[in-house]
């Protein structure tokens, strides 16, 4: 039997995948944000939410990354859009949905600082890489 060379990109063998959630919470008109404490992120902004644990549905990770980081009990999730990036040997896999009912007082646990901002000032924050092309179809979409 003749066996032909298989070409890998060695690169993409040796990409650690990391699965994140994230929600955009919406309230009178505005979306929140939050900026990362994380020194290495150099304070850019994202939507809230955080990694999936092993097991978890990209739902249940983010009504418990949104009760823990920000005390906030989800109602009503419908998916909005998936982006992913590449940085260095990490592929970030982000799942955004929209959170259209919610209850508990917004309370900041993990992040520098969280803000509800108008949607259409959006383009005026430095957001994660895996964010801008959600920050991008939200403008275009729910704008």
């Amino acid at each position: 039997m003749l066996r032909l060379p298989r070409f890998h990109n060695s690169k993409s063998l040796s990409l650690r995948v990391i699965r994140v959630v994230a929600g955009i919470l919406q309230k009178n008109g505005e979306v929140l944000i939050a900026q990362r404490a994380e020194s290495h992120h150099d304070g850019k902004w994202e939507f809230p939410g955080g990694k999936m644990d092993l097991g978890e549905t990209p739902e249940e990770a983010l009504v418990r990354e949104l009760y823990e980081e920000l005390n906030v009990s989800c109602k009503s999730l419908e998916f909005f859009y998936e982006s992913s990036v590449t940085l260095g040997d990490k592929k970030i896999i982000l799942q955004t949905y929209l959170v259209h009912d919610f209850t508990g007082k917004v309370k900041n646990s993990v992040h520098a600082d969280v803000k509800w901002v108008q949607l259409s000032d959006l383009g005026s924050f430095q957001f994660l890489e895996a964010d801008i092309p959600v920050v991008e179809k939200a403008l275009i979409e729910l704008g």
